[in-house]
């Protein structure tokens, strides 16, 4: 069950916050392992190389557990390059050390005769991503350094090729035209179910969504890297039409007693890690947040229309060992959010304010991991993970104290992840596995007005998702081919295939191609007879040149969905048009979804900056066979960003001042008129379906800049940031509704312009 937050934990982040100046850092340590990419062994003797920028550089060599370790390092960026005999040489570019100085894991990817001797990787992160994966990823360094992530690397995604987000005021994800709801969250690679506070924001039904929310309960300060995985995807990934958010946690310092605060107009945050054994490399780690705004409502003081509430506590312990890894980790955390409307009804100016809203909720994560390294060739890999969501909205006329509409929402997720990874000649890599889920959706809904309460699925539904890929690297080739299968009530059967050509050292071709499916959820949308899989046949072909520090990548794609829940000619989850949910019962819609995208990634001088281009349609196939755009059918999305730093060393400490903006220019979601007349006369929307989703609003614009200052002394560190998303305060379309105050059609708009300021101080 999701835990209640007692007010003594408040008095208790209070006394953290205190005890910060007991704890202190007395030198900068970096340390690290070097992994084979592929088999995640240990490799001893290879050569750790760092260089600031001034080009001072220390070399260190790795011992028989694949360790390295520097003392005394000067904080600030670095250039790492790593090299080893019968491996590419691999430089991580512009790492920041002297930030919660955790062990870096840098794998090394081995060489293929026939390539060049030398391929120098440029990586951000120590993370090697696989030449046939479709994965994306996001380091914690880069949520404190780029513009509008909010300390959330989910955001951050919504400016990579192909993605927008749903509405600025949440994390949802709309990944090359796909609904958001095709779009699932993982944590180390095992499904959870959504773990964001408050995910009704930015919905057009103010209701529960399974795919984001306002405020990610996974902090970013507790994380290593987030990937997203978008697809088409290898087999061992399923369960997603669109991508898979996977979040990765961090170890706790191993070694010494490290504290850390943070405070923002976002929230305050209080941390405690450090070794259990040092010797032994285990660590501890925990936090508790606690909503700024929400504190300061609670001593009076009024944010915009609404009183928005949350907190949150999480814990992770980690045992390495020779031969075994164990982690254990926990998330609990609960959110409230008030709307109070004008009694008066003369003084109300749009429909909203005739209600009073109250949305309270909540979730918790719970897991267990293991990996067993079976030789230096084989490891076995479980997870299982226990995740849990629940959620009431309740709203009734303004001023009455009585809530008449209720609709609860209860999921719970049960998740066992057990896969063996298994390395042979040639860089090739078998890896057969299994994922089984337990889930429950229960649903209850009821109204004053004569019409059906809902009560829906008291009963768990289960789920099996075996499968097996094999890659292997020849030559310049790099083969992949796999074979997924989701089974739940239908079976599905999806072979994936992926294709790379290296032409050189540093350009390639690629091809992938699959069959993938989904479990539609939650039940508030679907009955329990809609729990077949959808299912989605998708390919992509590429093109993509790396060198040192500059990239240059170019994509076309294909989707073909089918199965999608649907009611009548109109609604479809591929559409998630505004209907009314109790009428779906069909799964007989289609979609479809094609498109090219570009990105980029060049130094300029000092700057550095990093673009994408995306052109696309999406469709809905209607079960007469009709096709409509859909309501994600935005035609163009166009992300742009460039930043740098500017690093001082003064006698007391070390200062990086760094800058980064980031532009965004995206047609707007698709809307259909409303019939004004029919809608004021019988007291719900009608809609000009004869219209469908052929109006096109305004096209979508912001600007995004970011401002910060490190300072590294000899016992602390901090980082003030100014983060102002929509700079120009531009008023950007979210969605269209008949306001009955107004007795017209009124307009949602997303977010104006929003600063947020913070503060962190590390001991």
């Amino acid at each position: 069950m999701t835990i209640k937050f007692v007010p003594c934990l408040k008095a208790l982040s209070s006394a953290v916050f205190l005890a910060l100046p007991f704890f202190i850092q007395s030198q900068i340590l970096f340390n690290g392992y070097v992994r084979d990419a592929y088999t995640q062994t240990a490799l001893a003797g290879a050569r750790v190389r760092i260089e600031d920028l001034a080009q001072a550089s220390r070399e260190s060599l790795t011992d028989s557990l694949g360790r390295f370790r520097f003392e005394g390092v000067v904080a600030g960026r670095h250039q790492i390059l790593v090299s080893l005999e019968g491996y590419q040489e691999t430089r991580i570019s512009d790492y920041l050390i002297g930030r919660t100085n955790i062990p870096l894991f840098i794998d090394l990817e081995p060489r293929v005769s026939d390539l060049p001797e030398v391929t120098i990787t440029g990586r951000s992160t120590g993370a090697f991503l696989h030449p046939l994966s479709n994965k994306l990823v996001i380091s914690r360094e880069q949520t404190e350094r780029l513009s509008a992530g909010f300390f959330d690397p989910a955001r951050l995604f919504t400016n990579q090729a192909g993605i927008s987000p749903l509405n600025d005021a949440a994390n949802h994800l709309v990944i090359r035209g796909n609904n958001p709801a095709f779009v699932k969250w993982m944590i180390h690679g095992t499904e959870i179910i959504n773990p964001n506070h408050l995910s009704n924001a930015g919905t057009f039904s103010d209701q529960s969504s399974a795919s984001g929310g306002g405020v990610n309960m996974i902090s970013a300060s507790v994380l290593n890297n987030t990937y997203l995985n978008k697809a088409p995807s290898p087999a061992g990934l399923g369960n997603a039409l669109a991508g898979l958010v996977d979040v990765n946690l961090r170890p706790g310092r191993t070694d010494k007693l490290t504290t850390e605060a943070q405070i923002s107009l976002l929230g305050m945050e209080a941390g405690l890690e450090g070794p259990i054994s040092a010797d032994r490399g285990s660590s501890f780690l925990f936090r508790y947040r606690y909503s700024t705004v929400g504190l300061l409502s609670e001593l009076g003081a009024k944010f915009g229309e609404e009183d928005i509430n949350y907190q949150d506590l999480m814990g992770h312990l980690s045992f390495p060992s020779k031969n075994s890894d164990w982690n254990i980790f926990f998330f609990t955390g609960d959110h409230q959010n008030k709307y109070a409307g004008i009694e008066d009804s003369t003084q109300r100016t749009i429909d909203k304010e005739s209600q009073d809203i109250l949305y309270d909720g909540g979730q918790a994560i719970a897991g267990i991991s293991n990996e067993w390294r079976l030789g230096a060739m084989h490891r076995w890999v479980n997870d299982l993970v226990w995740s849990q969501a629940r959620s009431l909205r309740e709203f009734g006329p303004a001023g009455s104290m009585v809530l008449g509409n209720v609709n609860r929402l209860r999921q719970e997720k049960w998740s066992l992840h057990s896969r063996v990874v298994s390395a042979f000649k040639n860089n090739a890599v078998l890896t057969a596995g299994l994922q089984a889920q337990s889930n429950l959706d229960q649903a209850h809904y009821e109204d004053v007005v004569p019409r059906p309460n809902f009560d829906c699925c008291p009963d768990p539904y289960y789920s099996i998702q075996p499968y097996a890929h094999y890659s292997v690297r020849l030559q310049n080739w790099t083969l992949g081919a796999g074979l997924h299968s989701m089974i739940m009530n239908a079976v599905s059967i999806e072979p994936r295939f992926q294709l790379q050509y290296q032409l050189s050292g540093s350009q390639s071709l690629q091809l992938n191609a699959g069959k993938h499916s989904q479990v539609p959820s939650p039940i508030s949308y679907y009955p329990k007879e809609l729990r077949d899989p959808m299912v989605s046949y998708q390919a992509q072909a590429g093109y993509r040149k790396t060198n040192a520090r500059s990239g240059w990548g170019l994509a076309f794609y294909y989707q073909y969905h089918r199965d999608i829940p649907n009611s009548g000619e109109y609604y479809s989850l591929i559409n998630d048009y505004p209907y009314d949910n109790s009428f779906i019962a069909q799964a007989g819609s289609k979609g479809r979804i094609y498109g090219l995208e570009t990105d980029f990634q060049a130094p300029l001088d000092k700057w550095n900056w990093t673009g994408n281009l995306s052109l696309f349609r999406s469709q809905l196939i209607a079960p007469s066979g009709k096709v409509y755009s859909s309501r994600f059918d935005q035609k163009y999305i166009l992300h742009s960003g460039i930043g740098r730093e500017w690093e001082k060393t003064k006698t007391d400490a070390k200062r990086i001042i760094g800058i980064h903006t980031q532009v965004s220019y995206a047609g707007a979601l698709r809307d259909t008129p409303l019939d004004e007349a029919l809608s004021l006369s019988s007291g719900y929307p009608v809609y000009r379906f004869d219209q469908f989703n052929t109006v096109r609003r305004p096209d979508l614009y912001r600007l995004d800049f970011r401002i910060y200052r490190r300072k590294f002394y000899k016992q602390i560190n901090t980082l003030l940031a100014l983060d102002i998303q929509n700079l120009t305060n531009k008023q950007n379309f979210s969605f269209s509704y008949f306001d009955y105050v107004q007795g017209k059609t009124a307009f949602n708009y997303q977010l104006g312009i929003l600063p947020n300021i913070s503060f962190t101080i590390e001991y």
